[in-house]
């Protein structure tokens, strides 16, 4: 046995004389050697206190594990049982244990521990955003358990061993800490923007106190005690959990809790142009348990453009519309306001929408005067400089950079190459919008389902002449939806003269594609593939006037536009949000990305270099929640003015809920590893300064050890004048 190593106390074999006062069950490795009738003697048997920390070879560990379990020190107890200090408690097969602080180990080996009076506990302390919540405006609760932890620490004697751990916190190595120490940690704690169940923490906890240096170990929990944090699972109580205290110390106010909070905040717009207006739809709940009401007011770029008064009732969830002008271009940072409550965490909401300022589009085309119908009606935009066009003849797509553009229309290409399909396909991953206009004049389209079949949408079965009428508008798409005040239904029939088509395709779509427009053929003249990451317009046609009169329709302009605005990622651009806490990956869209010198900058201004992921071409942003630590919007930039983004973070809605465990549910749940009468309840908030008795009660159930004391000894000195009776008779 090294003297530097605290032995784990095991069984033990008393005896007086030649009699066997005490054998523990299963204690072959205890030798009973004899004994004169006038004393006793105790023999120990040691193991090593935790061998995980040890470094031995294999024939080092050996030997030493065969003197621990062999090695056995006698102590002969003399008539004078006083000189010989005992300690008691219950191991961890609850066998008694007893051991003395003035004997050694035989063979020179280690001191055994002394009388033990003082404590290793370890108190948690809940810093997650509930614990912001404030009564009547007043103290929040995280400033009511510092007030209890305090408490605790005044009953702490000067060899105590306590420990801190802050739940809602970053795992980190915990160590012991002197009371100064504890008193300035305790300053310096905030809340939290991560969330842990109190159920690892206490399991964090047990491991932490495993190891402890003092024989009474308590656990103090100082929470809100909210439902959603405390969870316990089901299990087997832990056998080496018996001697630990457990003290639950709640945090909560008199009276019902009141909030009200944001749940979630969509641009419920579909396309977004600029110089229109947008619809913003918010998510509300009342926490409360009586009716509330609050002022809601929507902010974009810090300017205030839409406010109203809501009214929910109690536990009530409401939906509210908001609509408001957009007369911004670029990234527009919104969020939504509520006026501030007892919890003031989750009474806004951050989100961001794009308004481009301008859409780069690219015509390919094999004959030029196929596409001047397109390019008249893109021109005839109103905001004539929003587009901007470039035409190109299809021999020199390939050497065309795709990246610089948001929408690409394939007019009448003859065929396209494998390099092209694979350049368009990554061109689309990024988000940009495409149109394919299918020549009714093709003679060879064994390409174009080449390229259909990459795309993932339908096929060409055959070309001709044949002449079709339009039948029916999908009047409630996102493209089409508000252009016809005159039709009120879905697929209405339209006028038999409503518009022709003298030369169609014969263009059999997926089953993904919602058909937009069709012909009394049943073949689409326009279609929409429409994925997570690709969306991809289909025209069965061409934009002439010998081919179609659909080009001289009202209509026709307005569905360029909006097919560009559905298709083009950087119309459709929202915040990705994420929950505050949360670890994630945010996709960086397009290709003008610099990934050497890309930027974050906070809602607070300050900056940070994000970690950044290349994978299978998908550029990767990761949310860690160390570095995404502040709510609202981050502006993502790199050193090539194309690339800008933006994510927003979210107060995590768990926070919101006002429901606490109770008493009896707390001690229930937590008995499942814990017994009964090891659990102890005080409500700090109320009941401050009675701590002092809270700590009392532990004290009782971790001392239980000088109970067995007083009644082992008495049984020792009881046996011990009956034999010197016997030996003096």
């Amino acid at each position: 046995m090294l003297a530097s190593e605290n032995p784990r106390i095991v069984p033990v074999t008393i005896l007086i004389g030649k009699r066997l006062l005490y054998n523990p069950a299963n204690s072959n490795r205890t030798s009973s050697p004899t004994v004169n009738n006038l004393n006793a003697r105790i023999c120990f048997d040691f193991e090593y206190a935790d061998e995980r920390k040890r470094k031995l070879s294999e024939n080092e560990r050996k030997t030493d594990a065969q003197r621990a379990h062999n090695s056995i020190g006698c102590s002969n107890i003399q008539n004078d049982l006083s000189a010989f200090p005992w300690q008691m408690r219950w191991n961890a097969r609850s066998n008694i244990t007893l051991y003395s602080g003035k004997r050694t180990c035989a063979n020179g080996g280690g001191v055994l521990p002394a009388n033990d009076d003082n404590v290793s506990r370890l108190i948690i302390v809940d810093v997650t955003h509930s614990m912001g919540y404030q009564q009547e405006y007043g103290t929040s609760l995280l400033v009511h358990a510092k007030k209890a932890v305090l408490k605790i620490l005044e009953t702490t004697k000067s060899n105590d061993e306590t420990f801190l751990s802050l739940y809602g916190t970053y795992d980190e190595e915990l160590l012991p800490l002197s009371y100064d120490e504890l008193n300035d940690r305790l300053l310096k704690v905030r809340l939290s923007n991560l969330n842990m169940p109190i159920e690892e923490r206490i399991n964090l906890a047990m491991q932490t106190l495993k190891n402890g240096k003092h024989n009474r170990k308590e656990i103090y929990v100082v929470s809100d005690m909210q439902v959603s944090n405390f969870y316990w699972s089901n299990g087997e109580r832990i056998s080496s959990a018996k001697d630990i205290a457990v003290m639950l110390i709640p945090i909560i106010p008199e009276g019902e809790k009141n909030n009200i909070g944001i749940k979630s905040v969509v641009v419920d717009t579909k396309i977004i142009e600029p110089d229109k207006q947008i619809k913003i739809k918010a998510h509300l709940k009342n926490y409360s348990g009586n009716t509330r009401g609050c002022k809601a007011k929507l902010y974009f770029n810090e300017k205030l453009v839409a406010e109203k008064s809501i009214e929910l009732d109690a536990h009530e969830e409401k939906e509210s519309l908001f609509s408001a002008n957009v007369t911004q271009l670029g990234n527009i940072r919104a969020s939504l306001h509520i006026d501030p409550d007892e919890l003031k965490y989750d009474d806004s909401y951050y989100f961001s929408f794009f308004v481009p300022e301008q859409l780069k589009i690219l015509i390919v085309y094999n004959k030029k005067e196929n596409i001047e119908y397109f390019v008249h009606s893109i021109n005839s935009f109103s905001d004539t400089s929003f587009f901007d066009v470039t035409s190109i003849h299809e021999k020199f797509i390939d050497g065309k950079n795709l990246d610089v553009y948001d929408f690409i229309f394939f007019a009448d290409v003859t065929e396209f190459t494998h390099n092209t399909i694979k350049r368009v396909n990554n061109f689309l991953m990024n988000e940009g919008g495409l149109l394919i206009g299918i020549s009714p004049e093709l003679q060879k389209y064994d390409s174009y389902n080449n390229f259909f079949a990459a795309l993932g949408i339908g096929k060409i079965v055959e070309v001709g002449t044949k002449r079709t009428k339009v039948e029916k508008i999908e009047l409630k798409s996102e493209i089409i939806s508000g252009m016809f005040s005159q039709f009120a239904g879905i697929n209405e029939k339209l006028e038999p003269d409503f518009t022709e088509v003298f030369k169609i395709a014969n263009y059999r779509p997926s089953v993904n594609e919602a058909t937009l427009v069709s012909t009394t053929l049943g073949v689409p003249l326009f279609s929409l593939n429409q994925t997570e990451k690709k969306k991809v317009m289909i025209f069965t046609s061409q934009m002439t006037p010998e081919i179609t009169n659909f080009i001289f329709q009202p209509i026709f302009a307005p569905f360029l536009f909006r097919t560009i605005f559905v298709t083009s990622g950087k119309t459709n651009e929202r915040t990705t949000e994420f929950t505050q806490g949360s670890t994630a990956a945010f996709k960086l869209l397009g290709g003008q990305w610099d990934l050497q010198n890309i930027k974050v900058k906070k809602p607070s201004g300050e900056m940070f270099i994000p970690y950044i992921k290349d994978l299978n071409n998908e550029k990767k942003l990761t949310v860690e929640p160390k570095l995404f630590d502040e709510l609202g919007s981050y502006l993502v930039t790199s050193d090539l003015p194309a690339a800008e983004a933006t994510l927003s973070i979210n107060p995590n809605i768990i926070e919101s809920d006002m429901n606490v465990v109770t008493e009896d549910s707390a001690q229930t749940s937590i008995a499942a590893k814990f017994q009964p009468q090891q659990i102890h309840y005080l409500n700090a908030y109320t009941n401050l300064e009675n701590i002092n008795e809270l700590v009392k009660q532990g004290m009782k159930t971790s001392s239980l050890w000088k109970v067995l004391l007083i009644l082992a000894a008495l049984t020792i000195f009881v046996e011990m004048v009956m034999c010197k009776k016997i030996s003096d008779s």
